[in-house]
């Protein structure tokens, strides 16, 4: 994979998948653009599950753009997405605990 250069835009990936993410009004209903260079819907991939808010129009998306399954969304875990090959296991504080740490806040 190239990186660096003229063509960097052209061979690199990207994957970006919003899991159950509050979506406010400035989202626009088609979700994704590519910029007027539609080769960049061959380079990238966008995809949703179980968005909300103003701004979750699925319906309405770009027609490159897809909406995942239950079983595509449960690979997006914690510790699929931030495993490696070192024997690390992620984990995540539990949402009131890490509330009440960062704002004070009891819930």
């Amino acid at each position: 994979m190239r990186l660096v250069g003229e063509d960097a835009a052209r061979t690199v990936l990207v994957y970006v998948a919003f899991i159950r993410t509050w979506l406010d009004e400035a989202i626009k209903p088609e979700g994704w653009h590519n910029w007027d260079q539609p080769y960049r819907e061959t380079t990238s991939r966008y995809a949703e599950y179980g968005s909300y808010g103003p701004g979750a129009a699925s319906e309405k998306r770009a027609p490159w753009a897809r909406q995942l399954s239950d079983a595509e969304a449960e690979r997006y875990r914690t510790s699929n997405v931030l495993a490696g090959n070192d024997g690390w296991t992620p984990s995540i504080e539990p949402r009131n605990e890490l509330r009440y740490r960062l704002f004070g806040e009891k819930s």
